[in-house]
């Protein structure tokens, strides 16, 4: 198996990593992005706010996003960054009160209260805003959803741009990582010889977690406000990618079958064809450099 390695932090171009000037308040500190945010910044103080409440930082606040927004005590300067969402298609669609209120109106609050304080918005968004159908949609393309959660993350975005914030507003592609989530499910299910239905027909853009979090780290010390979109260079589907992770990692192919189209379309009616983002602008102005969607697929990196 590949052995586990350190970051290649020279594939961002110019990175700075001068985030000790402000706080950083990070909204959603329990999903795994905001794990590896955390330990991307464990030499600093990071407040942060989720139901729990709590978290190996020195501050903490609770804050259940279907409740209304807490006070925070933010200053000129300071960066909120945005993680906390609703992103279950299926549990957006089933409540979809309860999703606009924590994917809409939450995000819009703090918003307004980064703009009233001065503060910068860091939102998490995601390619959902787009239905599939155009290859590499840029920031300027108008969004099309076709999901409930897709058009939250619209309409959010659009609340954010005319509040007033300082922001940037991040459209992010499917993160992975082996060590949580899909991809780490799909390891054990392969350790423990079951068999794995995958979609040929489902297309998917995997960003590697540690790719997105240097990304996010970027975008503390960008000083213009702006849309950007996070995304691989190439894609795959999904049956293609758990293919590549048993070659990967030594596991049998034949475990992996392929689901059935009848069976994707109950789950979701419109297929999208298209699964990456443009990310020319991310690129040129924040200084990234793009990986394959395969860099996904790689042990677990340390920062140092």
């Amino acid at each position: 198996m590949p052995a586990k390695k350190q970051y290649n932090h020279k594939m961002f171009k110019h990175l700075s990593d001068s985030t000790k000037k402000y706080k950083i308040f990070l909204i959603g500190a329990d999903g795994f992005l905001s794990r590896a945010m955390l330990r991307r910044w464990n030499r600093r103080k990071v407040i942060c706010a989720s139901r729990r409440g709590k978290t190996k930082t020195s501050e903490a606040i609770n804050w259940d996003l279907a409740e209304p927004a807490p006070q925070f005590d933010l200053q000129s300067g300071d960066v909120v960054v945005m993680a906390a969402a609703l992103t279950s298609l299926e549990a957006c669609e089933k409540n979809r009160q309860l999703a606009h209120r924590v994917n809409v109106e939450a995000p819009a609050e703090v918003a307004g209260l980064c703009a009233r304080k001065g503060a910068k918005l860091i939102f998490l968004s995601s390619s959902a805003v787009f239905d599939g159908e155009k290859a590499f949609p840029s920031e300027t393309d108008v969004p099309c959803p076709v999901t409930e959660y897709g058009r939250n993350k619209a309409e959010a975005e659009r609340l954010i741009q005319t509040s007033g914030a300082k922001f940037m507003i991040l459209r992010l592609t499917k993160v992975l990582s082996l060590s949580d989530g899909y991809l780490a499910g799909l390891m054990r299910a392969l350790a423990q010889g079951q068999q794995v239905e995958a979609s040929p027909d489902l297309p998917v853009a995997p960003l590697s977690l540690h790719w997105a979090v240097e990304a996010i780290n970027r975008c503390l010390n960008f000083e213009e406000s702006g849309i950007f979109h996070l995304s691989p260079k190439d894609d795959t589907n999904y049956y293609e990618m758990a293919i590549k992770v048993a070659e990967m990692y030594g596991y049998p192919v034949s475990l992996i079958v392929k689901q059935n189209l009848a069976a994707l379309r109950k789950l979701l009616p419109q297929i999208p064809r298209n699964a990456l983002l443009s990310t020319k602008k991310a690129a040129s102005e924040l200084g990234l450099a793009v990986p394959m969607w395969s860099a996904a697929l790689e042990k677990e990196e340390t920062w140092d």
